[in-house]
């Protein structure tokens, strides 16, 4: 099921945001940037063509991104993402799993905008978090030409013109 909330900067999103008594809310916070409810369901996190970048449960791959919870095992914690230098996190999908299948939903998923890589997160019912998992693409980040470069440049530039002027001399 996909979610319509969405949140700006320093606000919380609930994911699935309903009224039901016995569903269980995930909600998330971000220092900065947004989030929205992206899908939420049973059972397994399941989110078809996703790319997987780090989860909780498992080792991270030295230079890649890292996902960060705190409060595993709790109901409520804060959440960071790390990415290499030189890299943009892009299409970032933060996805929260409880450990026993009581409470409908049992995962939740939130979109997050550029900039989103820290935060909160909490779970309204006794169940811990399992696990979280960032998924997402790493894009090489555009370096920009510093101005000392262009300034060097010239610089030669200007150094081939007199010399060329000398032999002609």
């Amino acid at each position: 099921m996909a979610g319509t909330g969405s949140v700006s900067a320093a606000t919380v999103v609930s994911c699935p945001g309903t009224a039901i008594i016995t569903d269980q809310d995930f909600t998330v916070g971000t220092d900065s940037g947004s989030a929205s409810c992206f899908a939420y369901g049973p059972g397994n996190v399941s989110l078809p063509g996703a790319n997987l970048l780090d989860k909780t449960d498992d080792g991270d791959a030295p230079g890649s991104v890292t996902l960060s919870v705190s409060g595993l095992g709790g109901t409520s914690g804060f959440w960071s993402i790390l990415v290499p230098t030189g890299y943009k996190l892009t299409n970032a999908i933060l996805a929260f799993k409880t450990g026993v299948a009581t409470y409908n939903p049992d995962w939740a998923a939130f979109s997050l905008t550029d900039g989103a890589l820290s935060g909160s997160w909490s779970v309204d019912k006794k169940h811990g978090l399992s696990h979280a998992g960032l998924y997402g693409r790493l894009e090489v980040s555009e370096v920009p030409l510093p101005a000392t470069g262009l300034l060097l440049l010239a610089g030669l530039g200007g150094l081939a013109v007199m010399r060329r002027r000398r032999k002609l001399a």
